[in-house]
């Protein structure tokens, strides 16, 4: 996930312990985890201990694997360049490679923050929700057509306002070394569809394979 506090190292990993939500307590696979935390990604507690980004998927998951316990890595990432993508998706795909044990790699980020709230208008005749709409295509299809490098070049052109391209970008080169070939988008959305407003979010779901 992406690093919104400013704290902690540039990729942090957090290589022991457990983080307990109201669910549950989610262990920290620390044997996967001290495989991670190599070259440009460090073991690094504070990154973690304000961020949200990664914290609020793990309700999901165990309310999905309730019969099935796991365990997690969580990544964060405040560096979110193309290089630093490049190791971190290469050090992930290493390592899982390694593990031999049956790993999903989760990338957490919201799309597009358009309207009043985020200093961000949109052009003249589009809503809010149609303009964080517009923006976020432009990156779901990079993501769709699994090109990290181009993803970040777009998001940055376009100025989308996504957290995570960084995250999302590093998820697409380690599935791509680890011989995924296909995406499919499984639901877009904005917050406008639940509440109307002068802001909005957007929001996606890809699944890669």
């Amino acid at each position: 996930g992406p690093n919104h506090t400013g704290m902690g190292s540039g990729v942090s990993v957090m290589t022991t312990g457990a983080w307990k939500t109201p669910l549950g307590v989610v262990r920290i696979d620390e044997e996967l985890a001290g495989s991670i935390a190599t070259g440009i990604i460090d073991s690094d507690v504070s990154a973690h201990t304000y961020e949200h980004s990664i914290e609020v998927q793990l309700p999901f998951l165990q309310y999905l694997s309730s019969e099935r316990p796991f365990e997690f890595v969580p990544i964060c990432m405040m560096m979110q360049d193309y290089d630093t993508v490049l190791d971190v998706g290469g050090i992930i795909a290493d390592a899982i490679y390694r593990s031999k044990k049956q790993i999903i790699i989760i990338a957490s980020s919201d799309f597009s923050h358009a309207g009043f709230n985020y200093q961000s208008t949109p052009p003249k005749g589009l809503r809010v929700d149609e303009y964080a709409t517009q923006q976020d295509n432009l990156a779901i299809q990079q993501i769709l057509t699994m090109n990290p490098q181009q993803l970040i070049d777009t998001v940055e052109q376009h100025n989308i306002t996504m957290c995570g391209s960084g995250p999302v970008a590093s998820l697409l080169l380690a599935a791509k070394k680890l011989k995924a070939t296909k995406t499919e988008l499984l639901k877009y959305g904005t917050s406008y569809e639940v509440h109307p407003d002068s802001s909005c979010v957007g929001y996606g779901a890809i699944a890669v394979s």
